[in-house]
C-alpha cells in the first residue's frame, strides 16, 4: 500500500510540471500565491523563507524551522545557510556537524537571561550585567559566586559577591571567614572589603593570596563568638567581659580577669581567685594559713589576717578573732571557721576541736561533739555565752546549775542531791551524788513457806549497806483483797524477815523491800519486789462414783474444795507407786479419769493437789484409795494336760489376762463321754491341779473357771486327755470241749475288770508242756470265741 502511495504521488508530480508551471522554489521568481515550499514566502519577486519563522539550513535546500527557544531544537545550518537557525539574538543551534537535529543555546558570552532571550555575561565584578528574569538560566556574571543585582525587571544591573562572599583579587569572589579562628582567604591584589566578618578581626597567614585564618586585630581577643574586643591593659583599667565563644585573656597581665556585672559588657580587669597585685600590674598567688605576707590581701584565706607571729619570726597569715584555724597539725592548709557558740554541734571534719568561742568551753566525744563548758563549769545564767565554774556538794550555791554534781541542786544555798540520789560522802564536802536504785536489794527469795506465814530472805549490794538505815517489808495480796497483807519495818542491815500475819492459805502476794536512805532529815528510797504465794490447803475426799471402766475407761472422782485460795487442782491416778494419768482441774471439784489402762475391780489410789492462786506453789496431797466396780473375771487360758497317768491327770492353765476383781479360787469341771463326771476346785489361785480318781484308758474333757469375790468366769478353752491304760484281769471260766485226738474247743468268759473302755483283743496259747504248740491273737472289744485245735483253726462266735 505505502508502494502505491509514493508511486501515485510521482504520477501527479510529473503531471502537474507537465500541464502548467504554477509552483516556484526559492531564489526563483514568484508572485505572492506562487511560492509552493514550507516557510517560503515571495520577497521582492523572489521565493525566499520566511525569517520570523524559518531559514534556509543549506544551498538548495527547502525552508528549515528556526528553534523557538532556548535548550529547544533546531536544524543545524550547513553549507550556504541563510538566516538564522535560532529564533533569539545572540543564539545559535549546534549539534553534530552537517545538517541534522541540534540544540539551540546562547553564543559565548551571553547567557539565557530571560525564555528564550540572550544577554552578554558580565565580565567583572562591579562589572554592567543584564539582570536575570523569569526564565532566565545560567550565571550573569562571569566571577563564581558573583550575583547581578539591579532593579527590578529586564535591565542592566551590577556583578558583585554573593553574601558570605568578598572580592578577594579582580574578579574573585571568595568566602568570608564567619567567626574568630575559621579559615578565610586573605586578600590580594584588586580586593575590596573584609575577608573575615567579625569588626576588628584579620585574615593573617603566609604572605600573597591564599588561606588564612580570622583572628583578632592585635590589641583585641575575642570576647564572644565572632566577636573582638579591647584587651584591658593594666589591672585596674576598662575590658570586656568574655561570654559564651570567648577565648583568650580580656586583659594583658598574667593570672588577671576581667570582672563586671553578668553579662557581656564593659568591666575592669582584677587579679584572678587566689591571687593579689603584689605590685603595679602584676598578680601573684596569695598563701594559706601560716605562711609568710607582706599585706593582708595576700592571705588567702577568708576571715584572716597578716598578723605578726608570737615567735617574733615575722608576719604569717592567721585566723582573726572569733576564728580557728582548721590545721593545727603543721598551721597550713588550713581555714578560718567561725568559733562555735556553746551547745551548737562542733566541725568534726578536721583536726582542730578547739572550736569553741567560750573559755573553759570544750567540744569531744563527751559532749557528742557540741561545745559544752568543761568538767566543773556551767552555762552562765546572766550570760548564756560563757562557762561558770560550779560548786561541789555542800559548796554554797545560788542557783541549781551553781553545783558541781548534775544531780545537785541548789537547797539552803548549799548544793545537795536530789531526790532519788544520795550523796556517798553525807554531809561532807566532795561527795558524788549517786542513784538510789544502786541501793535496790538483789536475790529475793523464800523459804518456809506455810498456809499462814513464810520467810523471805535478800542481799544487799556490795559496801552500800552504810548508806541504808531502813529497810521495810511490805506484803500485799494480789487481788486486793480488803484485810490481809502487813509491813514491817526494820533497822540496822537486816537480810531476812519473817511474813507471819496477814497471810491466807493458797493466796498470792507481791512482797517489796524498800531500802530507805535518810540523810539530812530526807527519805530517799527505792524498792524491789517478788511474787510468793502461800501454800494451798488440800481438798477433803468426797467420793467416787461411775467406777466401771469397762463401759468408757472412765471413772469419775469428787472431792471438797478447801478453804483458802485455790487456783486449780492436779488429779492423779496411781496404780501401786506407778502413775496411770495425770490431769488438771481448773474450776471445778470433779474430774472423769480417762484411760485405757483402768482395770475393773482393782485399788488405785486418787492423789489431788490444791495450786495456789498463781499455780506456782502445791498442797499436801491428799490420797485416797478406791476400786473399780468387780465383774465377772475372764476366763482362764492355756488349758493342757501337764502329766497323764492311769487314775490321774495334772492339769495347768494360765491365769486370766482380766481378772476384773481379787480371784479367790478356781474350778475344774471333769468330763467323759457320759457327760460331766465331777467338778475339782482350788483353795487359792493356782495354775495347775491334780484330778484323781479317773478311770485308766479312758478320755476326759477338762474346762477350768476362775472366780474372783463375786464372779465365775466362763470357762477356758476345752482340753482333751486320755488316761494311761492298766492291764486287764484274766478271761474267766476257761474250759476246754469236745476233746479228740486232734484237737479240742476252749472257751471263756470276759473279765470282770479291764480297766478299759472296751478290750481290743485275746492273746491263745497252747503249749505241750513249756512248748507253745499254738498263739492265736484275737482283736475284738466283746466277743466269745470257740477254738478247734484239731482242724487249727478258730471259731469266733459274737
Amino acid at each position: 500500500m505505502t508502494a502505491m502511495r509514493t508511486a501515485h504521488y510521482f504520477d501527479l508530480l510529473v503531471i502537474c510540471v507537465s500541464l502548467t508551471r504554477t509552483c516556484y522554489g526559492i531564489g526563483e521568481d514568484c508572485t505572492l500565491e506562487n511560492c509552493s515550499g514550507s516557510g517560503e514566502i515571495c520577497v521582492e519577486g523572489n521565493c525566499a523563507c520566511d525569517s520570523s519563522t524559518h531559514y534556509q539550513a543549506q544551498v538548495g535546500t527547502q525552508c528549515s524551522a528556526k528553534g523557538t527557544s532556548i535548550g529547544g531544537a533546531c536544524t543545524v545550518p550547513g553549507l550556504g545557510s541563510i538566516g538564522s537557525a535560532c529564533s533569539a539574538s545572540n543564539s545559535q543551534c549546534t549539534g553534530s556537524s552537517g545538517e541534522g537535529q541540534g540544540t539551540c543555546s546562547c553564543l559565548s558570552g551571553n547567557y539565557q537571561s530571560a525564555t528564550n532571550v540572550c544577554s552578554p555575561i558580565g565580565t567583572s565584578i562591579w562589572g554592567s550585567c543584564t539582570v536575570p528574569r523569569s526564565g532566565s538560566s545560567g550565571n550573569p556574571c562571569s566571577s563564581q559566586n558573583s550575583i547581578c543585582t539591579g532593579s527590578s525587571g529586564e535591565g542592566l544591573g551590577t556583578c558583585s559577591c554573593l553574601s558570605g562572599y568578598y572580592p578577594s583579587a579582580t574578579n574573585v569572589c571568595s568566602q568570608i571567614g564567619t567567626s574568630i579562628g575559621v579559615s578565610c582567604t586573605k586578600p590580594s591584589s584588586g580586593s575590596i572589603g573584609s575577608p573575615c566578618s567579625a569588626p576588628a578581626s584579620q585574615c593573617t597567614g603566609t604572605s600573597g593570596e591564599g588561606a588564612g585564618t580570622c583572628s583578632c586585630l592585635s590589641g583585641y581577643y575575642p570576647s564572644a563568638t565572632n566577636v573582638c574586643s579591647t584587651i584591658g591593659t593594666s589591672i585596674g583599667a576598662s575590658c570586656t567581659k568574655p561570654s559564651s565563644g570567648s577565648s583568650g585573656n580580656p586583659c594583658s597581665a598574667t593570672n588577671t580577669q576581667c570582672t563586671g556585672s553578668s553579662g557581656e559588657g564593659a568591666g575592669s580587669c582584677s587579679c584572678l581567685y587566689q591571687y593579689y597585685q603584689s605590685v603595679t600590674n602584676v598578680c601573684s598567688p596569695q598563701v594559706g594559713l601560716g605562711s609568710q605576707c607582706t599585706m593582708k590581701s595576700a592571705c588567702l584565706n577568708e576571715n584572716s589576717d597578716c598578723l605578726g607571729h608570737q615567735s617574733g619570726s615575722g608576719s604569717t597569715c592567721q585566723c582573726t578573732n572569733n576564728y580557728f584555724d582548721t590545721n593545727t597539725v603543721d598551721n597550713i592548709q588550713g581555714s578560718c571557721i567561725r568559733k562555735i557558740t556553746l551547745d551548737s554541734r562542733c566541725d568534726t571534719s578536721h583536726s582542730n576541736l578547739a572550736q569553741c568561742a567560750a573559755d573553759n568551753a570544750i567540744c569531744d566525744s563527751r559532749y557528742s561533739y557540741a561545745c559544752k563548758c568543761r568538767y566543773g563549769y556551767y552555762v552562765d545564767p546572766s550570760n548564756t555565752a560563757k562557762c561558770k565554774a560550779r560548786q561541789p556538794l555542800g559548796g554554797n550555791c545560788q542557783y541549781n546549775t551553781d553545783c558541781t554534781d548534775s544531780n545537785a541542786e541548789c537547797a539552803s544555798s548549799k548544793c545537795r542531791c536530789v531526790d532519788g540520789f544520795y550523796d556517798t560522802n553525807g554531809i561532807d564536802m566532795d561527795g558524788i551524788c549517786k542513784s538510789v536504785v544502786e541501793l535496790r536489794v538483789t536475790n529475793i527469795n523464800f523459804q518456809g513457806i506455810t498456809t499462814s506465814q513464810f520467810s523471805v530472805s535478800w542481799v544487799i549490794p556490795d559496801e552500800k549497806g552504810q548508806y541504808i538505815q531502813t529497810f521495810v517489808v511490805e506484803w500485799m495480796p494480789k487481788d486486793n483483797t480488803f484485810g490481809d497483807g502487813g509491813t514491817k519495818t526494820l533497822s540496822g542491815s537486816p537480810t531476812t524477815a519473817l511474813i507471819d500475819s496477814g497471810i491466807s492459805a493458797g493466796k498470792s502476794y507481791t512482797v517489796k523491800i524498800t531500802s530507805i536512805n535518810s540523810q539530812l532529815g530526807v527519805n530517799r528510797s527505792v524498792f524491789s519486789s517478788a511474787d510468793q504465794d502461800a501454800k494451798p490447803n488440800p481438798p477433803t475426799w468426797k467420793e467416787a462414783t461411775d467406777v466401771n471402766p469397762a463401759n468408757d475407761h472412765t471413772i469419775t472422782v469428787s472431792w471438797n474444795a478447801p478453804s483458802g485460795s485455790v487456783y486449780g487442782y492436779q488429779v492423779s491416778l496411781v496404780d501401786g507407786s506407778t502413775p496411770v494419768l495425770s490431769t488438771a482441774v481448773l474450776q471445778s471439784t470433779s474430774t472423769k479419769l480417762f484411760s485405757t489402762q483402768i482395770k475393773n475391780g482393782h485399788f488405785y489410789t486418787v492423789q489431788i493437789i490444791s495450786k495456789s492462786q498463781s499455780n506456782t506453789v502445791d498442797s499436801v496431797p491428799l490420797k485416797h484409795v478406791i476400786k473399780t466396780e468387780v465383774i465377772a473375771p475372764g476366763p482362764p487360758t492355756g488349758a493342757n494336760c501337764k502329766d497323764v497317768k492311769d487314775e490321774f491327770i495334772i492339769v495347768g492353765w494360765n491365769a486370766p489376762v482380766v481378772p476384773n476383781g481379787d480371784l479367790r479360787q478356781c474350778f475344774v469341771h471333769v468330763y467323759n463321754t457320759s457327760g460331766l463326771v465331777k467338778i475339782v476346785g482350788t483353795d487359792a489361785i493356782i495354775n495347775e491341779l491334780k484330778v484323781s480318781g479317773l478311770d485308766p484308758g479312758t478320755y476326759y474333757t477338762f474346762k477350768i473357771y476362775t472366780q474372783n469375790e463375786l464372779f465365775n468366769s466362763t470357762s477356758s478353752d476345752a482340753t482333751h486327755c486320755q488316761t494311761n491304760a492298766r492291764m486287764s484281769d484274766p478271761p474267766e471260766d476257761l474250759s476246754a470241749s469236745a476233746v479228740s485226738s486232734r484237737g479240742f474247743t476252749v472257751s471263756w468268759q470276759k473279765p470282770v475288770n479291764t480297766y478299759s473302755e472296751e478290750i481290743l483283743g485275746y492273746l491263745l496259747q497252747v503249749k505241750a508242756g513249756e512248748t507253745c504248740v499254738v498263739e492265736r491273737q484275737f482283736k475284738c472289744s466283746n466277743c466269745y470265741v470257740l477254738y478247734d485245735v484239731s482242724e487249727n483253726h478258730m471259731n469266733m462266735s459274737l
